[in-house]
């Protein structure tokens, strides 16, 4: 499998607001590790990136996960297995 980087975020969309404040301004793309099945993205402004995550429920952190893959180029069996390799 070639090497992937469970990190890249440049094929991310950016929300229209800050996924933990709701800010508009000031957006990041962040990868979190789900704990649970693979690394996703989220939205985050500044401030919140300095923060601890906000919790997303097991159905919530799956889809995004599987939304990370998509953008990646990837399937989630390949993301458990990059994950597994060191990554996560």
């Amino acid at each position: 499998m070639a090497a992937v980087d469970l990190d890249d975020t440049s094929r991310c969309p950016v929300a229209k607001w800050c996924e933990a404040c709701h800010r508009i301004w000031d957006l990041y793309i962040v990868t979190a590790n789900s704990g649970l099945s693979g690394v996703l993205c989220m939205t985050l402004c500044g401030e919140c990136t300095t923060r601890p995550l906000p919790a997303l429920g097991v159905l919530e952190a799956t889809t995004r996960v599987a939304e990370h893959c998509e953008h990646l180029g990837i399937d989630l069996d390949q993301m458990s297995v990059l994950a597994e390799s060191g990554r996560a």
